[in-house]
């Protein structure tokens, strides 16, 4: 069977698998406590955080089951490892469930420079605020990001307020960005 693609914006091909969570395998535990806490998180971002073969993805599997969001999910590999690329992968997940996010967006990646960046993500920010139903965007395996300039990229989003979308890091290590921050600025649990 050949492998199916999303046209990424730049002309590249986005391979479907990597834009779905994984599925689920009959008689998994379900981890109720961790699923409640993620359903009604809240703040600019979620970070999980395990060793290799904890689950990670699996549980974000079970959360986008219990959750009524729609859920933008990515599946990070090495070659994400450019601002330009991980951005061009967040946006055509999220088209996968709000097919016309991203017009204004699309046309920066075409024409984006380093310090554009920030310009760009202020653009991903203001879309996400706008989206008529809230979505979870998750960046699954985020540890084989190390490119600066995409952790500055994604702070640079915690940082906006988006009501209508929520940022999740899938990591084997805790990302370089400021979490004491975050969690300090992030509304308490309810």
């Amino acid at each position: 069977m050949e492998p199916q693609t999303r046209a990424r914006p730049n002309g590249g091909g986005v391979f479907a698998p990597k834009l779905r969570s994984p599925a689920l395998r009959p008689g998994l535990i379900e981890r109720s406590r961790l699923l409640e806490r993620l359903v009604n998180a809240a703040g600019a971002l979620v970070v999980v955080t395990a060793p290799p073969g904890f689950g990670k993805s699996t549980l974000l599997a079970q959360w986008e089951g219990a959750d009524p969001r729609r859920f933008a999910f990515v599946s990070l590999e090495p070659s994400e490892n450019d601002p330009v690329e991980l951005w061009n992968c967040v946006l055509v997940s999220i088209r996968q469930v709000a097919p016309s996010f991203g017009s204004s967006v699309e046309r920066m990646l075409h024409s984006v420079g380093g310090i554009a960046i920030e310009a760009l993500v202020r653009r991903i920010a203001a879309e996400m605020d706008q989206l008529s139903e809230p979505v979870v965007v998750v960046l699954d395996d985020y540890h084989v990001i190390r490119n600066p300039a995409c952790h500055a990229s994604v702070e640079a989003l915690t940082a906006h307020p988006i009501s209508q979308a929520h940022l999740v890091v899938s990591t084997r290590e805790d990302p370089p960005i400021p979490l004491g921050r975050l969690r300090a600025s992030a509304p308490p649990p309810g």
